[in-house]
């Protein structure tokens, strides 16, 4: 699944390919992300990298099965993640998460996948 939100930027389904783009993207912003990702390790960023992926990309809505997380791709390149930690649309709780690496803050990139997903969130 992919969702467009303009030229440069769109948020897609993640999947096992993303692996080496999500570790690097770790690594490069490991002291950015540090205070907010606080299951981060230095040590242990490669497994942290595959075990944060592979359960993102299995976390899917229950009724449709539809992706809860996407990657946010902007010019080709991995830059950050977003989706829901919770979906629940029976009693209208929806909680989301995302990290967006440092080059790639106050672009406007957060604000548009933000408003993206809240849209997603009506239908999944």
């Amino acid at each position: 699944m992919k969702l467009i939100l303009n030229a440069d930027l769109y948020l897609r389904n993640l999947n096992r390919t993303d692996e080496k783009a999500f570790y690097n993207l770790l690594v490069e912003n490991y002291v950015y992300f540090k205070e907010a990702l606080t299951w981060l390790n230095q040590n242990q960023l490669k497994k942290q990298a595959f075990e944060s992926l592979e359960l993102r990309i299995k976390m899917v809505s229950r009724e449709k099965s539809l992706p809860l997380w996407f990657g946010i791709i902007y010019k080709e390149q991995l830059c950050g993640m977003i989706g829901f930690n919770e979906l629940d649309s029976d009693n209208d709780i929806r909680e989301m998460g995302y990290f967006i690496g440092e080059k790639f803050a106050s672009k406007g990139i957060m604000t548009s996948s933000l408003e993206s997903m809240i849209d997603y969130s009506l239908i999944v």
